[in-house]
Formats: C-alpha cells, structure tokens, sequence
C-alpha cells in the first residue's frame, strides 16, 4: 500500500483476469468465472496501540486476548476489522496467544514505566494497588516485598512498575498468587535489578454459546485480592538507602476499557539487610542434575573460597579463591571436577571460608 493511503476498508475487484486450460489454451470468461468482490481493510500500526489512544498499554492487551480468543471468523464485537488488523503483532496472517506474548514483550521490554492513554474518573469500581507493609528480609540474602491488588468492577488486568533504583535491594524476580487461577503475569527487570516493570492479565474465558463471543468467569465478580511477591537480594555495595516504589499503575475491564487506578500505598521501605557477618544459603535447584548455584554474602570486602567436597571429605572443585567486595555474590557448579570430569551421583559439600567465619551447605548430585 503507498504510505498516503488512510485507514479504512476498500473494495477489492480483478481485473485483466486469463484463465487458461492444462494444455495452455486460453478459457472464456464467461460463464466460467463468477467474480466475487471482497475488500481489504487498511490500519496503521504504532507498536500494539490497538485502541488508536497513542499508549501500547493494558487496555490494548485485553483487547488483544478478545481477539485471539475469538479465534478466525471469531465474534465482530470481541475482534473488530479495524483492531485485527493492528493485532498481528509477529506479522505471521494470524492472531492467537503468540501476538499476545509478542506485545507484552514490547510493553514491558521498552524500558522506562509509560504514561499510559489517559486515566479514567476515580469511581465505586476502582482498582486498588499497594504494598502491604515493609520489605521483610528472611535471610541474609534474600528479600520479600508484597504487592496487593484489590480488583475493580469486570478487572481484567493491570500494568505497573517497580522503581527500586535508590534502594540497597536489587529486584530479581516477582511471583503470583493468585485465587482464581484465571490470570497471568509477565515481567521484565532490569539487568542491574533497580527497576522491573509488570503486566497481569485474565487468561480464562468461558463462551455463553456455539459462535459467541469470550466473556469472563462468572465467578471472578468477587474475588480475594491478588498477591505479588517481589523477591529481592541485597545490592552489591550498594549505599543506596530509598526504599521501592510503585510507578504508573493502569488497570483495564474485559471490554478492553480503562478502569480507574488508585495506588494506596506506593512505597516500601527496605531495611538494611541482616547479613552483619559473611553468609551462604541453601543451593538451589537441590537436588539437581546438570548444575545448580549457591549465594554468599561478605558485609565487608574480605578473602573468600568457596569449595566442594564429597561426603568422604575430598576436595572436588574450588569455585571461589579471591577478595570480592562487600554484598551479595553467586557461584555456579556444574557438576564437574577440577579436571572437568562428571562427579558422580551422591551427596556433596559446599564448603564457605570468610575470615574466621566457615559455613558449609550439603547438596545431592542426580545423574
């Protein structure tokens, strides 16, 4: 299409049709051929701005579920002509859970926390959004925020963000809990963990009847609270002292529209983290089979090895002999030796010397 045509549906006619036969010959066109005139329908596209409000954004994910859960020939009022056309997002003909996926992806991978298309008017169906108290360490590496998600009238998602940019915790995951079992979340974090950004999304529709249109579970008109754990560790050398807040919360209903948003408790503070004295946690995955990974914590830069050991007490591999700097720190094994050989299946030690202070950690080997 030239770059001056405007959006709209146009018909679509041939012409200088030939028809030809097996041998070559040339077929008349009548009455051979009954031409059908269909159209082709024209939309711009500015990333998965669906609604056209100039924000890719929640609003536009909903609307991307209704058309990929209607399916081809779907219902026109859950998938219009003029949003189909902008739904395509991995451009392969189709709309179905990959442009879902594709489009999240580009929301929350963009960076920064968006502004959104606009809020909507603060009402009886408001979407509340909060944490529910201070970061709670439950180790000495590890950290717990909770997000609270009090859902409006007809929720079917929520985007927002986590600045922790100032904090002395790096995010490094968020996890769901979730009553109905409905929902989805998908998250992005940063590389150095200061900010994450996240999406929740009604995944579970039902259908009233053979060629209706999805409309949401009945039994989603009042649910608990949703949950959302933001696991944190502590920052390496980091001085900051700001704790975590929420940034630009948006919320949409099942009919793709915005619902109004209204944050309760935007900030958590994060205390200084208990690792007063050099650390190691439990390994993880335990058991495992290909390599699993173990955290230490030095409070101040020190001299550190971290070894394994088999259950008779000898030395399989040394994967930490130097001075690190103050905070957390991670080491891998991957099974092997020192000589690059598979250890066998059983029982090993890690074993954590920092100053005076040793810890060990036990670990089983799977093959």
């Amino acid at each position: 299409m030239a770059p001056e045509v405007s959006e709209g549906r146009y018909t679509l006619r041939y012409a200088n049709t030939v028809i030809a036969d097996p041998a070559g010959g040339e077929i008349p066109l009548c009455p051979t051929v009954a031409e059908i005139v269909g159209s082709i329908c024209v939309a711009m596209t500015d990333g998965c701005d669906l609604n056209g409000d100039g924000a890719s954004d929640i609003v536009d994910i909903i609307q991307l579920v209704r058309c990929a859960l209607a399916g081809p020939g779907g219902a026109s009022d859950a998938c219009p002509d003029s949003v189909r056309a902008k739904a395509d997002c991995n451009s392969d003909g189709l709309v179905n859970i990959r442009d879902v996926i594709c489009c999240v992806r580009k929301v929350l991978d963009g960076g920064g926390f968006g502004s959104g298309g606009g809020a909507p008017a603060d009402t009886s169906g408001t979407t509340q959004i909060g944490f529910t108290g201070p970061v709670q360490w439950i180790s000495p590496t590890e950290g717990r925020a909770t997000i609270e998600i009090t859902p409006g009238t007809d929720f079917a998602g929520i985007q927002f963000g986590i600045d922790g940019s100032t904090s002395r915790a790096r995010i490094r995951d968020l996890s769901l809990f979730d009553p109905t079992g409905a929902y989805h979340l998908e998250t992005s974090v940063d590389p150095g963990g200061g900010n994450a950004r996240a999406m929740l999304y009604q995944t579970m529709y039902f259908r009233t009847g053979p060629g209706s249109g999805p409309v949401p579970r009945s039994s989603l008109a009042a649910v608990p609270p949703f949950r959302i754990d933001v696991i944190l560790e502590a920052a390496s050398g980091s001085t900051g002292t700001g704790g975590l807040e929420l940034v630009g919360p948006r919320s949409a209903s099942f009919s793709a529209r915005a619902i109004a948003t209204k944050s309760i408790a935007p900030t958590a503070e994060v205390p200084q983290s208990p690792a007063a004295v050099p650390s190691l946690s439990v390994p993880a995955p335990n058991p495992f089979a290909v390599g699993t990974e173990i955290a230490y914590t030095v409070p101040t830069q020190r001299r550190v090895t971290l070894r394994v050991y088999s259950v008779s007490g000898r030395l399989i591999r040394t994967l930490v002999d130097a001075s690190v700097p103050a905070g957390l720190h991670r080491a891998r094994w991957d099974g092997r030796d020192s000589e690059g050989r598979e250890a066998r299946s059983g029982i090993y030690f890690f074993k954590f010397t920092a100053g005076d202070v040793e810890r060990t950690a036990r670990v089983m080997r799977l093959r």
